[in-house]
């Protein structure tokens, strides 16, 4: 499932409706709305995004996130 939105846009309708388990996020606000409603994620590691942290939340580039994923 690929979720894609305009920025500032809130992803927690998705995660109600479709329930996931992970995800892959580059947005700060949007990977900690996803953790503090329980999915893990898998943050891109940017610098815009440094300092985002939840027990949920791993910081990693792509190509790791999608190995976490079962992707590759």
């Amino acid at each position: 499932l690929v979720i894609a939105t305009l920025a500032g846009e809130n992803k927690a309708y998705f995660v109600k409706k479709f329930n996931p388990s992970f995800a892959i996020e580059d947005s700060p606000a949007q990977a900690l709305a996803y953790a503090e409603a329980g999915v893990r994620v898998a943050l891109l590691d940017w610098p815009y995004t440094k300092g985002t942290e939840h027990p949920l939340i791993t910081r990693t580039d792509i190509m790791e996130a999608l190995h976490i994923a079962g992707i590759l």
